[in-house]
C-alpha cells in the first residue's frame, strides 16, 4: 500500500515514510514528505512526539481548511479533499535540504501508520 492520507467522517489516517536517526544525544524522526519531526531520548520517544506534531498538524491545517493546499505545497497527489497519495523518494529528496542532509547519517527508514489521528 502507497503512503497517503485519507480523511474520513470518522477522523484521518496517515501512512507516510519517517526516518529515524540521532543527533547528538537526540533520537530525532523526520518525515521528509511533510518536513516535520519528532525528538526524544529513545527511538520509540521520537516516533510518539512525531505522533503528536502529525496530530496538530492535521487538525490546524483541517480547521483552516488548508490541508490539501499545503500537501499540494509538499509534492503531495491530492486526488481529491479526502485523499492525498505521499510524493516518490525521488520527489522528496529533490524538495528537501533537509533529507539531503540527513543521507550522510546513520538512518533507518519505516513506514508510519496512524489511525484516527484527528476528528474532522
Amino acid at each position: 500500500m502507497k503512503n497517503s492520507i485519507v480523511i474520513t467522517p470518522n477522523g484521518v489516517s496517515i501512512q507516510v515514510s519517517v526516518y529515524f536517526f540521532q543527533e547528538g544525544n537526540a533520537r530525532l524522526a523526520y518525515c521528509p514528505s511533510l518536513d516535520l519531526c519528532g525528538y526524544g531520548m529513545t527511538m520509540s520517544d521520537a516516533r510518539t512526539d512525531l505522533e503528536y506534531v502529525l496530530n496538530n498538524y492535521i487538525q490546524d491545517q483541517t480547521e483552516n481548511r488548508t490541508l490539501s493546499e499545503d500537501l499540494a505545497q509538499h509534492g503531495w497527489n491530492v486526488e481529491d479533499e479526502h485523499r492525498a497519495m505521499e510524493p516518490t523518494f525521488a520527489e522528496i529528496v529533490k524538495r528537501s535540504s533537509q533529507l539531503k542532509r540527513v543521507g550522510n547519517k546513520e538512518f533507518s527508514k519505516r513506514n508510519v501508520r496512524i489511525r484516527q489521528v484527528a476528528r474532522v
